[in-house]
């Protein structure tokens, strides 16, 4: 019984959260929160990551460990913004293509495999979004 109030709660709050901010409102929220943890997986996975630049010493110590909580707080915060930022390109472009009505509500079917055509368009999005430099402002 518990598993279906849980899950009958997880269908409304994403109705609700869908007809507040729509398909192109859930893609920048799924687009943003997967940039971020690929990047973060991405530093903690690469101790060379944090050896070479400047700017991830500030946050890291050698070992690829944060300094301390208030840093922690500080990177996460702006790493979001910037994901959040190439997230809203991805979607700007996405939409640009005619592509948001190929995304179903269903994390399945974002998660799945995409036919070819989709799958071309979504490498080619993300190869001119990868292609700003992170901490730039561009246009969308």
């Amino acid at each position: 019984m518990q598993l279906q109030n849980n899950q009958d709660m997880i269908r409304k709050n994403l109705h609700d959260f869908l007809e507040k901010y729509g398909k192109e409102g859930f893609l920048k929220l799924y687009f943003t929160n997967l940039l971020f943890e690929m990047v973060k997986d991405e530093i903690h996975t690469r101790s060379d990551s944090v050896k070479n630049s400047p700017g991830l010493q500030y946050y890291f110590n050698k070992e690829g460990n944060y300094e301390n909580a208030s840093k922690l707080e500080e990177f996460n915060k702006r790493l979001k913004n910037e994901c959040m930022k190439k997230s809203e390109l991805i979607v700007s472009l996405v939409e640009k293509k005619n592509m948001i009505s190929k995304f179903g509500v269903d994390l399945n079917k974002i998660t799945e495999v995409l036919s070819n055509e989709i799958e071309k368009q979504m490498k080619d999005i993300f190869k001119e979004v990868f292609d700003v430099k992170w901490g730039e402002e561009v246009e969308k």
